[in-house]
């Protein structure tokens, strides 16, 4: 999510294209995976500058950030409705 934070800081593009090269089938999975790590929506985010930090320090959330196979899984789970 790193990555799409800076991407979103830095680029006016349509979230979507953020979300498709990222490897997101669709702009929902995308938006529910960012909300549930950074506690913000990419909207959000860009419009009021979330970096991925709380202001004091803390991360929006106290769980660990994912793994590579933790974020294909999700990847995988997130666009199983298209495939079916």
């Amino acid at each position: 999510m790193h990555l799409a934070l800076t991407w979103l800081r830095e680029e006016d593009g349509p979230i979507a294209d953020i979300a498709y090269r990222l490897g997101y089938r669709s702009e929902a999975a995308f938006n529910r995976a960012f909300r549930r790590v950074i506690g913000a929506s990419p909207g959000a985010a860009r419009k009021n500058g979330v970096m991925g930090n709380a202001q004091d320090g803390r991360r929006p959330h106290a769980r660990a950030a994912p793994t590579a196979p933790d974020v294909i899984a999700e990847r995988r789970d997130a666009g199983a409705h298209w495939i079916q």
